[in-house]
């Protein structure tokens, strides 16, 4: 229920949810199969509403993580990525992106699709168009390749790259 607060804008409800959240954890505090488990898409709620301070709560939520379980490394750096997005750094943010697609080919992290979206989108807000596709129409195929389908966000910034350069049919 936090998460479907914070993805529909309702962040007082979000933390609310969140801290009811926390003080159950603290009561019931056996080891956890899952935790964190909901960070990620903390992570990517956050960032999609352009909440600054909340991404960079959450990644000093997910550093922890990261330092134990080599499977969060790519989460903390894709918030550190949007957290500067965020602050106008694209050249950071794009190269921290390009770190990690480097490390995760399509299929292998959940995050995948996401991160090459960011990716996507950073480099045309850098204006370079072409680059920007041709990320693009590789993350596509990579996708229906490895994943059978192409999500959501990546169809969309799939579909900006080919407006950015021109193609307004392919943009459709």
């Amino acid at each position: 229920r936090m998460l479907d607060c914070y993805f529909k804008g309702d962040v007082a409800g979000g933390e609310l949810l969140k801290r009811t959240a926390d003080r159950l954890r603290i009561q019931n505090s056996g080891r956890q199969m899952y935790e964190g488990g909901h960070l990620l898409w903390e992570v990517l709620a956050h960032a999609m509403s352009g909440d600054l301070t909340r991404v960079r709560q959450a990644s000093e939520e997910i550093a922890p993580f990261a330092k134990r379980y080599r499977q969060w490394v790519p989460v903390l750096r894709y918030a550190a990525a949007e957290h500067c997005r965020m602050t106008r750094d694209n050249e950071r943010a794009r190269q921290e992106l390009e770190l990690v697609l480097a490390e995760m080919p399509a299929g292998t992290h959940q995050i995948w699709s996401q991160v090459a979206n960011s990716h996507v989108m950073v480099v045309l807000e850098l204006g370079q168009n072409e680059a920007a596709l041709a990320a693009a129409r590789t993350y596509v195929e990579s996708a229906e390749r490895e994943l059978g389908e192409v999500f959501y966000p990546l169809q969309l910034s799939f579909a900006s790259a080919r407006a950015a350069c021109g193609d307004a049919a392919g943009a459709e």
